[in-house]
């Protein structure tokens, strides 16, 4: 059995957290700041604002910690799910007759997050292999 390093361990939990942060503020604010009554999520300008917030969110952790592709953008895919279900719950309470398809919601916040977060690390690992 191979020792654990609890430098390397303590590292990739913190980044493990601030990923699903980025992640929470790339997905909410494009979505917080657009009132419930005009909020279309299959807009072109919607969707361009939240993949692009997505992308430059997933770059982030690629670039800068040792966190796999992979684990970044699911994370990433978590923070954007977190951002939605916050609007839900916080627009369910004020009015409990909105948000009826929010499974519906749920899930294209967390493919466009996971699917952001992709191209985003997968940017950077490109730019890194350009550069070697």
């Amino acid at each position: 059995m191979s020792a654990i390093n609890v430098k390397n361990a303590i590292e990739r939990e913190r980044w493990t957290i601030a990923t699903v942060y980025l992640g929470f503020i790339a997905g909410g604010v494009p979505l917080w700041l657009v009132p419930y009554y005009s909020i279309d999520l299959s807009s072109p300008a919607f969707l361009g604002r939240w993949i692009v917030a997505g992308i430059i969110a997933g770059g982030f952790p690629a670039a800068l910690s040792s966190l796999s592709m992979h684990r970044s953008a699911v994370l990433l895919g978590a923070g954007f799910g977190m951002a939605v279900l916050a609007r839900v719950l916080f627009e369910t309470i004020q009015d409990p007759s909105t948000h009826d398809l929010w499974p519906f919601e749920l899930a294209i916040g967390i493919a466009v997050g996971l699917l952001s977060g992709i191209a985003g690390t997968l940017l950077v690992y490109l730019v890194r292999l350009i550069k070697k």
